[in-house]
């Protein structure tokens, strides 16, 4: 009797183990699915980072050459020329925000993916840490555009017959502070 006992003790030590070792290897098995799905999940979100920076590049290179193209202008007006000049002026001031809109977007959908996480490759961390200065950068440029061009305008409209108006962006009116850093990068003082 002792003996049947004693294996019925050893069989369920038995059934114990093996439903230990089964639940182990489903707890191990689900981890590394975890850690399979994450890794992915994770490669998705640097392949789109990467994507995604490389249409904020395009953006900003079409924001510069716009700039450029501006800044020339500006540069190089004549007074006597600025009323047949000034839709030149308002156009390419008007493409200027109009890429700032665009800027913003990518730097949107930068923000979404960034957020709070440190990636396995260093060029995408750096990403994610510089794209508010990019964009705080750009559009405290514009505004200091917009600022120095609409001085030129008050100027003219001093004196002239018929005065010109001011140009008034749609969607960046001053400064930022993107970062939140205290500091207004690019910021002209007036």
């Amino acid at each position: 009797m002792k003996n049947k006992s004693k294996k019925a003790h050893d069989n369920k030590i038995i059934y114990m183990i093996i439903i230990s070792l089964l639940l182990i290897v489903i707890a191990l098995s689900i981890f590394f699915q975890n850690i399979k799905k994450d890794t992915k999940q994770n490669k998705d979100t640097m392949k789109k980072i990467q994507t995604i920076y490389q249409i904020l590049e395009e953006n900003i290179s079409t924001y510069n050459e716009t700039r450029n193209n501006l800044v020339t202008n500006l540069e190089n007006y004549y007074t006597e020329n600025l009323e047949q000049d000034y839709v030149t002026f308002i156009d390419l001031l008007t493409q200027e925000e109009d890429t700032i809109s665009a800027i913003k977007t990518n730097i949107e959908e930068l923000e979404k993916n960034c957020q709070d996480q440190i990636f396995s490759k260093k060029e995408i961390n750096t990403i994610c840490s510089s794209y508010p200065e990019y964009y705080e950068k750009v559009v405290n440029i514009f505004i200091n555009d917009k600022n120095q061009f609409n001085n030129i305008i008050r100027i003219y409209n001093k004196t002239a017959t018929k005065p010109l108006e001011e140009f008034y962006p749609t969607q960046n009116k001053d400064y930022i502070d993107y970062n939140k850093d205290g500091k207004f990068l690019e910021r002209e003082e007036e």
